[in-house]
């Protein structure tokens, strides 16, 4: 299998789902770029922008990761299915897109820093977390966030949330604590269906 892809100068621009999926690539260990390279550079095998300020793909191998200050976004699938068991943010963030985290089957704990605004849908969709710390800044939980994150037993939902996505939590089974904020005024269609272990939830006024 591949384990090393060399991204020649040339490349202007690449998609974090453009080196396949991790079933298809799963010795994939370092995505190396040319010193050259305008658009892209390489810090530690990571794919990330040129000018530092977007992760655009881990490879999938890797365990451990420590996102350097000044990175403000992780790109749509950027570490999708990858074995990290630990994961660093910096507090410079503020975007985490679509599916980023999604099936990462060994990461348990997150804890996201409060300068992140933004989480797109299926950010963590049917990845193994048992446990995650919400930004304070943090307006909406969006679509399929939760999906399927069956082992996630505690929530809290910070006061500056106004929205629960459809799906948001679907089939958490482990989910035995969430506590809703004041500031929330929507909960999206089945956003708690399949949650076998809850058995309490004030919907405040």
């Amino acid at each position: 299998g591949v384990e090393i892809i060399h991204l020649p100068k040339s490349v202007e621009e690449i998609s974090s789902d453009v080196f396949g999926q991790y079933r298809t690539l799963p010795k994939l260990s370092s995505i190396e770029v040319d010193p050259e390279n305008p658009c892209y550079q390489s810090i530690d095998g990571v794919l990330y922008s040129k000018s530092g300020d977007t992760l655009v793909r881990c490879p999938y191998t890797k365990t451990s990761l420590h996102i350097p200050e000044g990175v403000t976004t992780i790109a749509e699938s950027a570490l999708r299915g990858c074995n990290l068991t630990e994961v660093t943010l910096p507090q410079s963030l503020k975007a985490i897109e679509a599916h980023a985290f999604a099936d990462c089957d060994y990461l348990t704990k997150l804890v996201i820093p409060d300068g992140v605004t933004s989480i797109g849908k299926g950010a963590f969709f049917r990845s193994c977390l048992t446990e995650i710390t919400l930004p304070q800044g943090l307006k909406a939980i969006e679509a399929w966030t939760f999906y399927n994150c069956n082992v996630l037993k505690k929530v809290a939902i910070p006061e500056s949330v106004t929205s629960i996505g459809e799906k948001a939590f679907l089939n958490c089974d482990a989910l035995a604590e969430v506590t809703l904020p004041n500031s929330l005024k929507t909960i999206g269609i089945e956003a708690f269906y399949e949650c076998h272990s809850l058995q309490k939830l004030v919907i405040p006024e």
